[in-house]
């Protein structure tokens, strides 16, 4: 009797013992969390991601998460300023892209992503853009054209310019026999002055969709220009610009054609003016 009371005691013990065991036994902690970047197109040389840029523009950053225990917290961050992604929480596997603006200049732009686990494992990767402001192959010149821009006292009111040819329209032309042209116009010549619009407003209320910006080039300078280096990459923005005798104007077109323009001689009785342009060669 004594040795199966001493029998049962051994198994009641080994039994409490695995019950015991059982209960303590934990899950296993799961692989920590795990971040990779990259920029689509792109090469990204050991955290670095070298872009040259001719005027500003962005970059396209991609970034995904691995994380079988459960994303707790993801930031990502932009040249120091952080955003909290709240979409990632609670997924065990994310993808985001970012739009990053990129200047037209010489700097550098970190990039770094931080990611921690329900499990509290924590992982972040990072890249830093290194811009370089490339200035851009200067593009020829045509030659020096003149031409003669009618008033609104004009025979022939040529006021109205297709730069990009550069042909010369009248209002009554362009209601009529030329209306095709319209969408083509880039200025409105009056007064000594270069608009966007007649005073009809025939363009709408967007305008020729032409630019101008006078400058302080010299007519030396002018008539020295072969390529548009000294004026490419000038903001030109005014829909509307005052000008005088020997002024010299840059401007764009509907089209995104650059030129330049001098203006050479005023005639009272009718407004005419005559001007001498160059454009970018096509």
């Amino acid at each position: 009797m004594s040795t199966l009371l001493k029998l049962l005691s051994v198994l009641l013990m080994a039994g409490l013992f695995i019950t015991i065991t059982s209960c303590d036994k934990e899950d296993p902690i799961p692989e920590g969390p795990q971040v990779s970047i990259t920029s689509p197109g792109l090469t990204v040389s050991n955290g670095l991601l070298e872009v040259g840029v001719t005027q500003d523009s962005m970059v396209i950053i991609s970034y995904t998460v691995d994380a079988p225990g459960g994303i707790m917290t993801l930031e990502q961050s932009v040249e120091g300023v952080s955003e909290s992604v709240s979409a990632a929480v609670g997924q065990d596997a994310y993808t985001r892209q970012i739009i990053v603006d990129v200047p037209y200049e010489d700097k550098e732009i970190p990039v770094e992503v931080n990611v921690t686990d329900d499990h509290g494992q924590s992982s972040s990767a990072s890249l830093s853009i290194a811009v370089e402001a490339i200035v851009p192959p200067a593009t020829p010149l045509t030659d020096n054209q003149l031409i003669t821009m009618g008033g609104n006292s004009s025979p022939s009111e040529f006021s109205r310019w297709d730069f990009d040819i550069p042909v010369g329209y009248s209002g009554w032309a362009l209601r009529n026999t030329d209306q095709d042209k319209v969408e083509s116009i880039d200025i409105f010549y009056t007064n000594l002055s270069f608009r966007d619009n007649d005073d009809n407003g025939m363009f709408g209320e967007d305008g020729t969709g032409g630019v101008f910006l006078k400058t302080d080039f010299t007519e030396e300078e002018f008539r020295n220009m072969e390529d548009d280096a000294l004026f490419s990459d000038m903001e030109i923005d005014k829909t509307y610009v005052d000008f005088e005798i020997g002024d010299v104007v840059i401007f764009e077109t509907d089209m995104g054609r650059k030129g330049i323009l001098f203006a050479k001689e005023y005639y009272e009785g009718t407004d005419d003016i005559d001007i001498e342009i160059k454009l970018q060669e096509n």
